[in-house]
């Protein structure tokens, strides 16, 4: 027994010595001059040791081929290197020692932030066969010599800011995967000869701007498995091509460009094609989805948003490729694709945007693995039921801007996303179950009466809910504010009334909160300071009282604070609150009844509207102007899409001092006059799969985009990513006072200024000739005085301008802009004269004067100001010895008395 275990533990040494010995033998020790180069790439390199896990623990007593991300062949020679997320944010130029590592096969810099143009001696790694430089950050041309590693493989620099070409890839016959994704790089592809690389089997250009038409070389690859070209800009026709028929092509993704011309049949003989995705182009033309018969193996379809007139009524439905993902969005159908109730591994069906009426059918309920069900705007009229069929496993509805009608359904209990906006549903009452894990509900621009049910409160999960422009009545249930989950609340233009309840949660995550166009009276609760993360405020066109909300001094996140038409009143004193907002971009406090003057300190916390960017662009779209809807988290084929203005009747705020004329929404208080030509509302406009600045963001890639619409002069526009691009103020109808701040001239990102209907006084100032991107300027009906400044006249963006209704005089400064405009924005300025008044200016009048202080009213005209002093000063050298002195004035008398005797003399 004894020599039994022996022997065991003997043969069990002899196989762990042989065991070193081997990896030995296949790993060598490493060589001095590798591990020298390594450590000086180390030290050359800034890292974040804390998120390292593989430089951090390199260590020159260690031989360097068991240093973490380090390889070695058997001559101790570095031949794989892999540094990716290792946080990485300089020191790769071309005097890294990584450029002398001349064995080096495979290299891994991805997910790094070297923020550097791309070194010029990677042609050095000559042996290169795997490069991998993924979300590292370089930056610039990608040069020429990477043309030089014929040994590549495999090839990817994606989400990069490379620009300029793509060098020619034609002499590396080897590659095999080639990912330039995610970039800026531009030109045609026509410099590599694609069907000299028999090899290739993957390649993906998406997101860059390249440009030109698709060259045929490109589909005769004969290895080719996966073409990813989306969203780019190519152009032209696809050409017939015979040899892809036989192909190994499992995969093509042209979404997103501009083809034309008809879809070409070869695509619908490739039977190995497993996606097909030819999305968002011009194509045009008739397609019978027959065609798609052939191709047995498909999964996903998408020839959404072209010219495409389909017929979707097949001949053999049963016969139909078994579809996971199923986009026929804007293809001009009128009826359900009789294939659909055959399809029991559906699982995405965008029908939208189509001319579908009618009811929608049963199956689409009972269908298990369906999960995303798009069937908005069209013309449905009727919803069948039950939507809480147990076999149902859809969690996102959209059936926005259809006509159905009636009581809303009940929901199912799977269902976390709904769209019901846009139709016709009349109540609410039976709509919630307590058992549903919903997170987004929208239900705008419906004829919903009656109260809002306290049953929606228990949900939980519930992150967005959209109640605007309906007929709700009643109070707003105290429970909606107490919801920890709950990021947006849209209740505007309703009928709710009472106060708003004082009991916003301390730990609130609510980042918008749109009250507008209700009879909410009241204060503004003192615990809406808790909700920390608020982006936009409206309160407007309420009959809320109060003095101006102070107390929300902590909230920097703010964005948007529209507190128009109601009540508030009194001074605009938040300096000992040391309230600040720097990112605030559009302010509306106007027809209220705030008076005094507009603090300095207050504005100069705004530094958002501080700042101009020459990108600066305002996205106007109108109401008639609308694409479906995207969600990214399901749709990964599309995942930059654009938010687009609904279709839809905007009403206005239902009170008695609205007027409504054509579809354009004019805010009128009689009393005074006051029209506001500003924010009319703050709505939504909903998109998914981009992401930015000023936007809330959720779970599963899903973001909520605001859109406002602003009344200028009756017109009423959309505008669209407004938290990025939009900044504007307005504080007419109120009873402000003094002189226009001077600060207001450093707010250069500024598009729309009101200041209309108050009581400024004093000189227009120079200093808003500085906001090179204002397109409206209204400083109508106020006590302003002087002359018009040059400077305005350098407004080139200028669109809307109104200074009637002053104390101007002068002439109108000449230039390019300001006779563009009609009398009527120069009207009741008596002293005004110039074009384009019919009052000319006689020659006694001066043009207007370019000094530069002459808007602070300060000017001091120190030539007429010595002369008084002059004067002054004189006369008291003499008087005041006179009245002081007694020898002064006898000899004063003695010498004047024999002055007069000699003139009486002569």
């Amino acid at each position: 027994m004894i020599l039994s275990l022996f022997s065991c533990f003997f043969m069990l040494l002899l196989a762990i010595i042989f065991f070193q010995i081997n990896v030995v033998l296949a790993f060598g020790h490493c060589q001095s001059d590798q591990q020298e180069l390594l450590l000086q790439l180390k030290n050359r390199l800034n890292f974040t040791s804390d998120v390292s896990l593989k430089l951090v623990k390199w260590n020159q007593s260690l031989d360097c081929c068991m240093w973490e991300g380090v390889t070695c062949d058997a001559g101790g020679h570095v031949t794989d290197l892999d540094l990716s997320n290792e946080w990485i944010f300089d020191g790769i130029d071309n005097s890294s020692s990584l450029f002398n590592l001349q064995h080096l096969q495979i290299l891994n810099l991805s997910n790094n932030h070297l923020n550097s143009d791309f070194p010029s001696r990677f042609d050095k790694l000559s042996n290169l066969s795997h490069l991998d430089l993924s979300h590292a950050g370089f930056t610039g041309q990608i040069p020429e010599v990477i043309t030089n590693l014929t040994q590549l493989v495999s090839l990817n620099f994606s989400s990069n800011n490379f620009s300029g070409p793509i060098p020619s890839f034609s002499f590396a016959k080897n590659l095999t995967h080639l990912n330039l994704a995610h970039n800026q790089l531009n030109g045609s592809i026509l410099s590599t000869n694609w069907s000299s690389l028999s090899k290739l089997e993957f390649i993906n250009l998406r997101d860059n701007a390249l440009s030109g038409t698709l060259p045929v070389t490109l589909f005769e690859i004969p290895s080719l498995q996966s073409l990813v070209l989306s969203q780019n800009q190519f152009a032209g026709e696809l050409h017939e091509t015979p040899e892809l028929a036989s192909s190994t092509l499992q995969s093509l993704e042209l979404d997103g460009n501009m083809l034309n011309g008809s879809l070409p049949m070869f695509i619908f003989g490739v039977q190995s094609l497993q996606v097909l995705i030819l999305s968002s182009n011009n194509f045009s033309g008739p397609l019978n989805l027959n065609a798609i018969l052939n191709l047995r193996n498909l999964s996903t379809l998408n020839l959404s948003f072209n010219s495409l007139s389909i017929n979707a009524t097949i001949s053999d439905p049963a016969s139909f490729p078994h579809i996971h993902t199923l986009k026929l969005a804007s293809c001009k159908l009128k009826r359900f694709p009789n294939f659909l109730e055959e399809q029991s591994e559906l699982s995405i069906l965008d029908l939208s945007a189509n001319q579908i009426d009618g009811e929608i059918p049963n199956w689409v309920w009972t269908k298990s693995s369906l999960g995303y069900l798009n069937l908005s705007h069209n013309f449905l009229v009727n919803l069948q039921g039950p939507l809480q069929a147990p076999s149902s496993s859809l969690s996102v509805l959209d059936l926005r801007g259809n006509k159905l009608q009636g009581q809303l359904p009940k929901l199912s209990s799977y269902l976390e996303y709904v769209d019901f906006s846009s139709n016709n549903f009349s109540s609410i009452t039976q709509f919630y179950s307590s058992q549903s894990t919903i997170s987004f509900i929208f239900l705008s621009n419906n004829n919903l009466w009656g109260s809002i049910p306290e049953s929606i409160c228990s949900a939980a999960s519930l992150q967005v809910l959209d109640l605007s422009n309906n007929y709700l009545n009643g109070t707003i249930p105290q429970c909606l504010n107490e919801m920890k989950s709950l990021k947006v609340l849209s209740l505007s233009r309703n009928n709710l009334s009472g106060n708003i309840s004082d009991n916003f949660s301390s730990n609130s995550l609510l980042q918008a909160l749109n009250l507008d166009g209700n009879h909410l009276e009241g204060k503004v609760p003192r615990s809406l300071a808790n909700c920390a993360m608020l982006e936009v405020l409206d309160l407007g066109n309420n009959q809320i009282s109060d003095t101006f909300p102070c107390h929300l001094k902590n909230m920097s996140n703010l964005r948007v604070l529209v507190l128009r038409y109601n009540n508030f009143h009194g001074l605009i004193n938040c300096l000992d609150d040391n309230s600040s907002w720097p990112p605030l971009q559009i302010v509306d406090l106007s027809s209220n009844h705030f008076r005094g003057k507009l603090p300095d300190r207050w504005l100069q916390t705004w530094k958002a509207m501080m700042v101009a960017s020459d990108e600066l662009k305002v996205l106007v779209l109108e109401d008639n102007v609308r694409v479906g809807l995207d969600h990214n988290h399901l749709d990964p084929n599309r995942p930059v899409s654009k938010c687009y203005a609904r279709n839809q009747n905007i009403r206005p705020p239902r009170n008695s001092s609205v007027h409504s004329s054509t579809g354009d929404t004019q805010i009128c208080r009689d009393s005074e006059g006051c029209y506001g030509n500003s924010l009319a509302e703050i709505s939504v406009c909903k998109d998914i799969g981009e992401y930015g600045r000023g936007n809330i963001i959720f779970s599963q890639g899903i973001y909520y985009q605001y859109g406002v619409t602003i009344t200028i002069k009756g017109s009423e526009r959309r505008l669209v990513k407004i938290l990025s691009l939009f900044t504007s103020i307005d504080f007419s109808c109120n009873k402000f006072e003094g002189w226009i701040p001077k600060v207001l001239g450093e707010f250069g990102a500024l598009y729309a200024l009101n200041l209309s209907h108050n009581c400024f006084i004093g000189l227009i100032p120079s200093s808003l000739g500085n906001l090179q991107h204002l397109e409206s300027l209204d400083l109508s009906s106020n006590k302003l005085s002087g002359e018009i400044p040059q400077q305005l006249a350098n407004l080139n963006f200028l669109g809307v301008l109104d200074l009637s209704h002053n104390q101007l005089k002068g002439r109108i400064p000449s230039g390019r802009q300001l006779q563009t405009f009609s009398e009527d924005s120069f009207k009741d300025n008596k002293g005004l004269c110039g074009m384009p008044l019919k009052e000319n200016c006689s020659l006694n009048i001066l043009p207007p004067s370019k000094d530069k202080h002459s808007d602070d009213g300060t000017h001091i005209d120190w030539n007429f100001l010595s002369v008084e002093l002059g004067f002054v000063f004189g006369l008291g050298i003499v008087i005041l010895p006179l009245m002081l002195c007694k020898r002064w004035r006898v000899w004063y008398c003695k010498h004047t008395n024999g002055f007069l005797s000699w003139f009486s003399l002569d």
